[in-house]
């Protein structure tokens, strides 16, 4: 009974979550926006802490593969457009007209983006009679010139965040029926303010805020297959100005059939002590696997507002394709 009605609420959840709009974080002003980072995140509006072992999936992670014995191989590419309150195309920082590289093995992770970044990541997980607990850590070392990116404010391949360290933990327990289960995800994660050290004389300039994410996700059978729908409360601060930007994110995917899933997301997020008010978000996506390919294709369209009433609107796609061995 009890499992009957959570597979109601979470269908509810979800269906509201197709009907909504949301909020997410932006692009420049250096806050960090995993929603933009790739298409597993931008199909769920960045609600994922919860499921993806506590650290954001250590980025190198973009077709929501298991870290565990695979060595991956993949790119990925987003197209941003952008325009204001007028409707007059406008420019903007775009995260990924590079492609990206990268590899896993085990619980160890890595990923090259051409003159933007190198990143690199480990998990670990124990499982007990009491769930299984898994902890992970990443480190970012940033590429790009902020010089170039100064004098060339349109330069579409400089997406600075300094570099930084992100670590979290998740705890998982499943729940078996003769003819249902359910699984529960929490989990927490934390990103460090990225610092740079590049073209600036040498002076280490905090480039993107610190965020904390605090995640719960609920798993269960529907139908042939699953559906996962997630919750993510987030914030965003800065180490010397009083500015913070927090919200909330619900996502959910519906798994079924071989390698195939439909999902969507938002999330709302409001400014404190800043020009902007909020940023309203929704994502929604599809992804699907064969032989030994996979992808990810996922799309966002978001409104930043300020305080005066004006606004961006930014619409992207975004693409993940790996091959596992």
């Amino acid at each position: 009974m009890i499992q009957k009605s959570l597979k109601i609420l979470m269908l509810l959840l979800s269906l509201s979550t197709l009907l909504g709009a949301a909020d997410s974080s932006i692009l420049y002003k250096g806050y960090f926006n995993k929603s933009y980072l790739d298409a597993k995140n931008s199909i769920m509006a960045g609600a994922t802490t919860a499921t993806a072992k506590g650290y954001s999936a250590m980025q190198s992670n973009p077709a929501g593969l298991s870290t565990n014995h695979n060595i991956v191989v993949y790119t990925r590419a987003v197209a941003v457009n952008t325009t204001d309150s007028d409707g007059t195309q406008v420019g903007g920082t775009d995260p990924a007209d590079h492609i990206s590289i990268g590899g896993l093995y085990d619980s160890f992770g890595l990923e090259y983006k051409v003159d933007d970044y190198a990143v690199g990541g480990f998990a670990y997980g124990y499982e007990s009679n009491y769930g299984l607990f898994s902890v992970g850590v990443s480190y970012l070392s940033d590429m790009t010139n902020i010089t170039l990116k100064a004098v060339q404010p349109n330069q579409k391949d400089e997406f600075a965040t300094g570099d930084y360290l992100s670590y979290g933990l998740m705890w998982q327990k499943s729940f078996i029926g003769l003819e249902d289960y359910l699984a529960v995800y929490v989990g927490a994660s934390h990103k460090n303010s990225g610092q740079y050290t590049g073209e600036m004389n040498g002076l280490i300039i905090p480039v993107s805020a610190s965020r904390t994410n605090y995640g719960l996700g609920l798993e269960t059978n529907v139908f042939s297959g699953s559906i996962l729908v997630t919750l993510d409360m987030s914030n965003e601060y800065w180490q010397s100005v009083d500015e913070t930007l927090s919200g909330t994110s619900l996502g959910f995917k519906w798994l079924f059939g071989d390698k195939f899933g439909i999902g969507a997301g938002m999330s709302t997020q409001t400014f404190s002590g800043s020009v902007f008010s909020d940023i309203q978000t929704i994502g929604t996506g599809v992804e699907f696997g064969f032989l030994l390919m996979h992808m990810n294709l996922g799309a966002t369209h978001r409104i930043v507002n300020d305080t005066e009433g004006l606004y961006l609107q930014e619409d992207a796609v975004h693409l993940d394709v790996a091959v596992a061995f």
